[in-house]
């Protein structure tokens, strides 16, 4: 079995409650969980910024059709985020 470590962080009540929002939107059980999906996303994220890709949110809409388009800027991880 793979070794295994705790991690604590000081939260304000803020960030506390968004955590415990993003839980209940992604019906995730636990904290863990939550920190695990977090992580594949960032590490998706700096996979396609390293490979020169931008990453962004689109509309369903079709783009040429007028879909808002929006790229991912994560402010405490902009150095690791650039190509």
């Amino acid at each position: 079995m793979a070794k295994r470590y705790k991690l604590q962080v000081d939260l304000s009540p803020t960030q506390l409650a968004m955590l415990d929002e993003l839980q209940d939107i992604g019906q995730l059980r636990t904290k863990k969980e939550l920190l695990d999906n977090a992580l594949t996303l960032l590490k998706w994220a700096v996979q396609q910024k390293k490979e020169g890709r931008t990453v962004v949110s689109m509309e369903q809409s079709l783009p040429h059709v007028g879909g808002r388009i929006i790229e991912l800027v994560v402010s405490s991880s902009r150095a690791s985020l650039r190509t």
